[in-house]
């Protein structure tokens, strides 16, 4: 029994990871609810607002399945979204620009509004030193823009350079003119046809099939020909 549910939970991964790969799979309800479950442990992960044993509790909580259950939840989600949504560099740079962004609202929303005593915003003016660290952190956001590589534009890469290694002591020919082409055609039929001739030569010097006409065979070959 064991090992049906393990093989389930295996085919199920698999086809999943295929699906968010791009493959046309329709998945059936019971892998929905687990790519639900996958999605919601992916974003509590990205948000980094909990730690590992919180984002176990949640996903327990929430869809109502065993701590044990939510742990593969998390494993799972960790290598099949790491692998289709590719977490790489930009990725992480992305996530960091997304978080640097909100939290330099939160600072000048800081900075320039203060509270009454009715619990109301109202306008305030910052000192110089608070200034000056909301231009090092506009500074750094825009550091982290420009370490985002751009998308590469692949129609106007120069095209494909094929590197062939000959091997030792071999010279590379170039290919013939028409010209050329034609010229060694005409040596080569020539060739053929004084190759036939040479072979109609008897030994005697004489020229023909090499049938002797004195031969009685070949008088008798005659007179039943008549």
């Amino acid at each position: 029994m064991s090992k049906g549910l393990t093989r389930q939970g295996q085919d199920a991964k698999s086809r999943i990871t295929k699906y968010l790969a791009g493959d046309k799979i329709q998945l059936n309800s019971e892998e929905e609810k687990i790519l639900t479950r996958w999605e919601f442990a992916y974003d509590l992960m990205v948000a980094k607002e909990k730690n590992w044993v919180e984002i176990r509790d949640k996903i327990a909580f929430k869809f109502a399945v065993s701590k044990f259950t939510a742990e593969n939840d998390i494993s799972n989600t960790q290598e099949v979204f790491g692998t289709n949504r590719k977490i790489n560099k930009r990725f992480v740079l992305h996530l960091h620009l997304d978080r640097m962004d909100v939290d330099i609202e939160r600072i000048r929303k800081g900075l320039f509004f203060s509270k009454d005593e009715d619990g109301k915003l109202q306008p305030c003016t910052p000192d110089a030193k608070e200034i000056a660290a909301l231009a090092k952190f506009a500074e750094a956001y825009t550091y982290t823009v420009n370490c985002i590589p751009d998308d590469v534009d692949r129609s106007k890469l120069p095209p494909p350079l094929f590197i062939f290694n000959l091997p030792e002591g071999a010279a590379l020919v170039p290919p013939m003119t028409l010209e050329q082409a034609l010229t060694k055609a005409d040596e080569y039929i020539e060739f053929q046809d004084l190759s036939h001739e040479q072979s109609d030569i008897q030994p005697d010097g004489s020229t023909g099939s090499g049938e002797d006409p004195a031969d009685p065979a070949h008088d008798d070959q005659v007179s039943s020909s008549e």
